[in-house]
Formats: structure tokens, C-alpha cells, sequence
């Protein structure tokens, strides 16, 4: 156990090294763009042409090789600068004008190959020029701008 301050508060914590793993639960994720959360312990993987496919993994709890999926639940999603997780099975996507575009899976615990998009729906613009965006949830939004400042946003309407 290692005792360290963390951040700039003083504030000194306990932190305990101590994983299980790793282990190998699958293979072939290179050919992923990237991958993007979208809810519980399943999750997307952005293919380079633009697909979008879904995959829950099951053994989440112990590492087992143990899957649901993959399903592909989308395409064009290569047109975005950006797409990141709001939490709930909505994603928002970054288009190359700056328009913020919001959509939902509503099911995105569990996709069928016929998945049920809501969307898009543009819910902001000039979000093309900061450096990163992510979302903790809940409609909750952060953008770094090129200087630094890390900017709040609440969408009441994520949902």
C-alpha cells in the first residue's frame, strides 16, 4: 500500500495496488476506430467505415471469455469528429460544422438486430473546435477548450 497527496488539495489518501488480471477475453479490437461505453457492461466498437456494433461482455465479473454480441446497430457514424457516451444508451456525435447531435438506444443493454434509434437531434452548435468532450452521465457534459479551461454543460433533455 502506498500512502501519496493527490491532485493539488493536500489531501493525502491510502492506495492499494492490487489487481486480478489480466486476462485475455478477446482478440481482433485493432480493427476498431475506437470503442465507446454504452451502459452497464456493454459497449460499441467503431469500425474504419463507419459501423457501429454492439457488444455486451458477460463474464465482466471474473474475466471469462464470455460474450453477447457483436450486433451491428449502425452506420455513418464516420462522419463525426467526435462521438462519446452520455449515459443511459445515448451517444452524442461532433459533426465536421461543430453541430452537437444527440441519439438513444433504447437498446442498448441488450441490442437486437433490429436496433430502436431515437435521433439525431441537433442540441448545440459550436462544439467543433474544443480539444476533447466526454460525458459523466446524466446529461452532464465537459469540453476542453485549446487553452485549458475545462468547460460544464448540463442537457436537461439527454434523455
Amino acid at each position: 500500500m502506498v500512502t501519496q497527496p493527490v491532485g493539488n488539495l493536500g489531501v493525502t489518501h491510502k492506495i492499494t495496488r492490487r489487481f486480478d488480471g489480466p486476462v485475455l477475453v478477446g482478440t481482433g479490437w485493432q480493427q476498431f476506430r475506437d470503442v465507446i461505453p454504452a451502459g452497464g457492461t456493454a459497449f460499441y466498437g467503431l469500425t474504419p467505415a463507419g459501423g457501429l456494433v454492439w457488444y455486451r461482455h458477460d463474464g465482466f465479473n471474473d474475466g471469462a471469455n464470455k460474450w453477447t454480441g457483436p450486433v451491428t446497430v449502425g452506420s455513418g457514424w464516420n462522419n463525426f469528429k467526435k462521438i462519446f457516451a452520455g449515459g443511459d444508451g445515448v451517444l452524442y456525435g461532433i459533426g465536421a460544422d461543430g453541430s452537437l447531435r444527440w441519439y438513444r438506444e433504447a437498446d442498448a443493454a441488450n441490442a437486437s438486430s433490429q436496433p430502436r434509434w431515437s435521433g439525431p437531434t441537433v442540441v448545440g452548435t459550436g462544439w467543433g473546435n474544443f480539444v476533447q468532450v466526454f460525458s459523466t452521465g446524466e446529461g452532464v457534459i465537459y469540453a476542453i477548450t485549446a487553452d485549458g479551461k475545462l468547460m460544464w454543460y448540463h442537457h436537461k433533455g439527454y434523455l
